[in-house]
């Protein structure tokens, strides 16, 4: 243990790499997704959707709790905050510097992945409306007959009968 806060709160190598083994396993369901995405598998990727609620809760965990140690060590809990825990505490924090740069690479990974999961999802659903509205069109025209017994679609044709 390197340090701990009044509130009890600590930060280890071990802590900073529990949170990067469940980053990692967030970035493998994003990517998961992914390929649930590119092969159109709607079903799958509402199956995984309790799994990745779930990694975000623990991942949400982790981060308050490192923000509350930073806080106790009165440094910003935030990017800088740790970066300069970590230098303060020199060679003593050497694992734990190399966890959190671990944990840095994954988070950029996870967010990447995500931010091409957000254009797929874009994609689809520009797709999804485009396809809507030809239907949409089709059915507006699909010989449905209005009030007055005329087709709908037909409003500038000839009449039965008429000459």
């Amino acid at each position: 243990m390197f340090a701990d806060t009044a509130a009890g709160e600590s930060l280890t190598a071990a802590t900073l790499r529990e949170e990067r083994i469940a980053t990692q396993g967030f970035l493998e369901l994003l990517q998961l997704e992914q390929e649930c995405l590119l092969t159109g598998d709607a079903d799958a990727i509402g199956a995984h959707i309790e799994n990745k609620s779930a990694c975000l809760r623990k991942l949400a965990g982790y981060a308050e709790r490192r923000c509350r140690f930073l806080l106790g060590q009165q440094l910003s809990p935030d990017r800088p905050g740790m970066e300069q825990w970590l230098a303060n505490a020199g060679e003593s924090a050497a694992i734990a510097a190399a966890e959190w740069q671990q944990l840095l690479e994954a988070t950029r990974l996870a967010r990447e992945v995500n931010e091409t999961n957000g254009s797929l999802i874009a994609v689809r659903i520009q797709s999804n409306q485009q396809a809507l509205a030809v239907l949409t069109a089709a059915a507006s025209g699909a010989g449905l007959y209005g009030r007055d017994g005329q087709a709908s679609g037909n409003r500038d044709s000839r009449r039965l009968g008429a000459a």
